[in-house]
């Protein structure tokens, strides 16, 4: 009884552990230079393609769609997620444009919060080109 219990409550900690851990990621001022820019519509893009026809859930569908439409920019040091419901970023970025970027970080723990399915947690929050 002594052991089960030390065990849920080790499990417990690094839960929580983890939980914090992912919560205390600041956000990061940077500027990146575009390597690249695809332009990301859930319905159209191949890591989503199972999971239009697996879940039934409209309101999931739903949320998806919206947080995942954008751009996915690549540039040193990473990949970064831009929501753009317009789709117009990578039509006015090119490769070697500058930018200068706010940064969060998701929790990718095995949801499917944005960008965490696009093998990337770095999320863009503002914007904009680099003088």
């Amino acid at each position: 009884m002594k052991y089960s219990n030390l065990i849920l409550c080790g499990a417990f900690f690094w839960s929580q552990f983890s939980l914090a851990a992912c919560m205390a990621v600041p956000v990061e001022q940077l500027q990146i230079t575009v390597q690249s820019c695809e332009t990301v519509e859930p319905r159209k893009h191949p890591k989503f393609a199972n999971f239009f026809e697996n879940v039934p859930n409209s309101n999931q569908v739903a949320r998806l769609e919206t947080s995942y439409t954008g751009a996915l920019i690549t540039a040193m040091g990473g990949k970064y997620f831009l929501q753009d419901s317009s789709l117009s970023a990578c039509k006015t970025l090119h490769q070697g444009d500058r930018l200068n970027v706010s940064v969060n970080t998701a929790c990718c723990d095995g949801g499917s919060d944005a960008p965490c399915i696009l093998d990337t947690s770095k999320y863009i929050s503002e914007s904009e080109l680099a003088q």
